[in-house]
């Protein structure tokens, strides 16, 4: 309840889990950790929210340094990724504000693409074009560390296909 107190409880589990493979003896402590972490971010108090260009620029900025699948090269790529034919979805927590805990990003095409990249370079196309009939899911990335194991992943795809 302390203000930052769960960032820092985040912090700390994100420290243990670096340090568990040269002090095994720790492993209760990162247990109880988890289990702690599990019921603080259960599906109950998780927000789904859609992220696009006027998303707060915060959040924006944790969009590039976050993404694990294919690397966001600065704004101009970050705008592309969230035009008019996509969808960025994420999970917050309200004791993380501004901390996306996962995000997933969704192009709307004409069919399947045959190579990622082709996807993720491609311009937008023009609105006369844009009638699509297929949503990819193409990257899916966990931000914080310190809630490794605790999934979220599932949730989101889940309900980022009910929204789309």
């Amino acid at each position: 309840m302390a203000p930052g107190g769960t960032a820092a409880i985040v912090g700390m589990r994100q420290l243990i889990l670096a340090r568990l493979r040269e002090h095994p003896e720790i492993k209760p402590f990162e247990s109880d950790l988890k289990h702690l972490l599990s019921s603080w971010f259960n599906r109950g108090f998780l927000q789904f929210e859609q992220i696009d260009w006027r998303t707060p620029a915060v959040i924006l900025e944790k969009l590039i340094a976050y993404e694990a699948v294919h690397a966001i090269q600065g704004w101009d790529d970050l705008r592309r990724r969230v035009a008019d034919d996509r969808r960025c979805f994420g999970f917050f927590h309200p004791a993380l504000p501004d901390e996306p805990l996962i995000f997933v990003e969704v192009a709307l095409t004409r069919g399947l693409a045959g190579e990622i990249h082709t996807l993720i370079e491609t311009p937008p196309p023009d609105q006369a074009d844009a009638k699509a009939d297929t949503a990819i899911f193409y990257s899916i990335s966990n931000c914080q560390t310190g809630l490794a194991g605790i999934s979220f992943g599932n949730f989101l795809i889940k309900q980022v296909a009910d929204a789309v």
